[in-house]
C-alpha cells in the first residue's frame, strides 16, 4: 500500500500532466487558424497566378515556415517539458490535424475516400505528408529553445 503523501502527490502530478496537455490540445486550434489564415490568403492572392502544382508547393512552403513560427512561439511561450512531451504533442497535433482535414474532405467537401487518400501521395507531388512529419518533428527539435 502506498503512503498517503505519495498518492496525492501522484495524483497532483498525473493532474497536472493532463491540464498541460490539454492546453496543448487547446493550442492546436491556433495551429489550424495559421494554416486557414495561409491557405485563405493563397487563395485570394497570389494563388490565382499560378499553376495548380506552384500553388500547391508554395502554399505548403509559407504553411509550414508559418505554423514553425506558431510553434516556435508556442515553446517560448508555454515550453514544452523536454523532448518526450515535445514528441507526444506533435503526435497529438498530426493526429488531429489528419481527422479535421478528413472531416473537411469527406463531410464538408462531400469528397470520396479515394480523394481523401490522395491528398497523401506523394509520388503525384502531394505535400501533405511532409506536413504531418513536420508537426511531429518539429517539437522536439526546438523544444526549450524558445525560452
Amino acid at each position: 500500500m502506498m503512503p498517503a503523501a505519495h498518492s496525492t502527490r501522484a495524483g497532483k502530478e498525473v493532474k497536472y500532466l493532463i491540464t498541460d496537455m490539454l492546453k496543448y490540445v487547446l493550442l492546436w486550434f491556433v495551429l489550424f487558424a495559421v494554416a486557414f489564415t495561409n491557405g485563405a490568403l493563397r487563395e485570394l492572392t497570389y494563388g490565382k497566378r499560378m499553376s495548380e502544382h506552384r500553388r500547391h508547393v508554395t502554399g505548403t512552403v509559407t504553411g509550414v515556415i508559418l505554423i514553425g513560427i506558431t510553434i516556435y512561439l508556442i515553446d517560448t511561450v508555454w515550453p514544452f517539458h523536454g523532448r518526450s512531451q515535445a514528441l507526444y504533442v506533435g503526435l497529438i497535433w498530426a493526429l488531429m490535424t489528419v481527422i479535421s482535414e478528413s472531416a473537411m474532405l469527406l463531410i464538408f467537401m462531400k469528397k470520396d475516400f479515394k480523394t481523401l487518400i490522395g491528398t497523401y501521395d506523394v509520388t503525384k507531388g502531394q505535400l501533405w505528408p511532409f506536413v504531418l512529419l513536420f508537426l511531429i518533428i518539429f517539437p522536439p527539435l526546438i523544444a526549450g529553445s524558445g525560452g
